[in-house]
């Protein structure tokens, strides 16, 4: 038994290294290929790839003298780029929102209430009812609502709704019971649980305080949600995108895009921002930084929330406790120990002053650190003073064009002077709140600028989508080029980028997308390839 033992033994370690040796590199040929530099672009008519690495581009002839035994692809003439990379979306709220009900035609409270009566006649096994897109500034009193306004509607379910901003939560006792939100007698951070004159919970819920009631929530089935976030991935893939930033993960769908993973199932590259405000960050905290070894999943940015984003235009609430800035550097600073860079969403001026403030207070090091601030607002680069550590800026194209307006004095373009101040621009579609997620869609308005704008070249445009998003997310040495020893991220798209008239940059169509040498998406298939090795 034991020597039949060590013959199964033997035998599998041989099939396993013959299949091995036997993985035989890959030149696709006949292509229009263009990779960058930071100031230039760089062609080549084929590129050959082994497993998920690049091992040389150039010409043809070479590449089958250096690697005889590939296997060759004609590319039949498109035009290779490298793969896209989006570095801001939001995939984990959408996708609830399609489970729940859409209340944001309502224009008053008793709207909402009465749209919640006929549901619940329409659907009486349904335990819960889950709505969305409420917005109490809209209605004719602008006063916040409470749990009584539902319970007296006698509906014995548990109402759970969610403003349109996604900000407040409002719920019934039976929902109030459900999730044992009661349990928590003090705002917790980055949040407020909104309570009466005699300590009593409202129903209503702000910010952070939403993540104790959605722990428990039983308002859609896991598996739905799974199916939709993998359609959503597939999408991201077949509009050329080989890598995304998720701007903000909380615990539950960061296990998902893992499971993703364990099964073979990712079409893209995540780099995922974990929320400090979600009450399950200690967890997050434990199982991350998290960064796969095919470098298909990281998680390694933790999203702060600065003061002023909890007062939302509109709102007449209590204000929450003043944040020390110091505390959020040191905060900072102690989760430097495991390389964690920091992000913050910015909406206003002084959110812009604050956090320029406490990413200039933090003390990196030596470390590789690429701190980053996602824009919902437009600035100008004379708002950014020099950056004692890199600084990476998260915006839409149309925020680009204008922050980068060209300084009325004409001394220095606004494209030179953030990179004379140690700061980067990334690309973010801020899908889907976004008009498109389509990139390039994206990089027809930052070459053809509509407005009185700074017109970005070409190569400029796309490499705020290629090196400069790699940059951001530390894989420089790995992504947004086209070069021996990198990974083989790359796109067939139907015309010349660097060719086609500009007007027509808008209508280029994806027709492979390919990441870490497997075929990922293919417009010609009526299926989505496999995405089995």
């Amino acid at each position: 038994m034991i020597r039949k033992a060590q013959y199964n033994i033997c035998l599998i370690l041989f099939l396993t290294l013959s299949s091995i040796t036997l993985a035989k590199p890959t030149i696709i040929h006949n292509i229009k290929g263009y990779s960058l530099t930071q100031d230039s672009k760089v062609q080549f008519q084929a590129i050959a790839f082994e497993n998920d690495m690049i091992l040389k581009t150039g010409n043809y002839e070479l590449l089958t003298e250096l690697f005889p035994d590939s296997e060759i692809i004609d590319g039949q003439g498109k035009t290779m780029l490298p793969a896209l990379q989006d570095s801001m979306v939001h995939l984990q709220r959408p996708i609830q929102d399609k489970l729940m009900l859409d209340l944001s035609h309502t224009k008053s409270k008793q709207e909402v209430l009465n749209t919640i009566k006929k549901h619940a006649k329409e659907y009486p096994d349904d335990k819960w009812i889950k709505g969305f897109g409420w917005d109490y500034t809209q209605w004719k009193n602008k006063s916040l609502p409470t749990s009584k306004d539902l319970d007296d509607l006698e509906i014995k379910k548990n109402i759970y709704l969610l403003s349109k901003d996604y900000r407040v939560v409002w719920l019934n006792k039976f929902a109030i019971n459900k999730t044992r939100i009661m349990s928590l007698r003090d705002s917790p951070f980055d949040g407020l649980v909104l309570v009466d004159e005699q300590k009593k919970h409202t129903g209503i819920y702000v910010d952070s305080a939403i993540n104790y009631i959605e722990d428990n929530l039983q308002h859609y089935r896991h598996e739905d949600f799974y199916v939709s976030l993998l359609a959503s991935l597939d999408k991201l893939s077949s509009n050329g995108l080989g890598t995304i930033v998720e701007s903000e993960i909380e615990f539950k769908p960061l296990n998902i895009i893992k499971s993703f993973l364990r099964q073979n199932k990712l079409p893209v590259r995540v780099n995922s921002s974990i929320l400090y405000s979600d009450h399950k960050f200690k967890w997050s905290m434990k199982y991350t930084p998290y960064h796969d070894e095919q470098m298909h999943f990281h998680a390694h940015d933790i999203k702060y929330i600065l003061k002023d984003r909890f007062q939302a235009k509109g709102y007449n609430l209590p204000p929450r406790p003043d944040n020390n800035h110091n505390i959020i550097v040191k905060m900072i600073e102690d989760n430097l120990e495991n390389s964690w860079q920091a992000s913050f969403q910015i909406s206003n001026d002084k959110e812009l002053a604050d956090a320029l403030n406490i990413l200039n207070n933090v003390e990196i090091g030596d470390r590789n650190i690429r701190n980053k601030l996602e824009f919902s607002k437009t600035f100008t680069t004379k708002q950014f003073p020099k950056q004692k550590n890199p600084l990476v800026l998260a915006m839409q194209p149309e925020m680009i064009l204008k922050t980068l307006k060209t300084n009325q004095s004409g001394k220095l373009s606004g494209w030179q002077n953030l990179q004379n101040k140690n700061i980067k621009l990334v690309v973010g579609s801020n899908y889907p709140y976004s008009d498109s997620i389509n990139p390039f869609a994206g990089l027809h308005k930052l070459v053809n600028p509509t407005q009185s704008s700074e017109k970005l070249s070409r190569v400029q445009a796309l490499s705020l989508y290629t090196l400069n998003s790699a940059y951001a997310n530390r894989q420089e040495n790995y992504l947004g080029s086209l070069e021996a020893d990198k990974l083989a991220d790359f796109i067939l798209i139907d015309n010349d980028y660097f060719e086609v008239k500009s007007s027509e940059i808008k209508n280029i169509n994806v027709l492979e997308t390919w990441v870490g040498g497997r075929k990922v998406f293919d417009s010609s298939e009526e299926t989505d390839p496999t995405l089995e090795k």
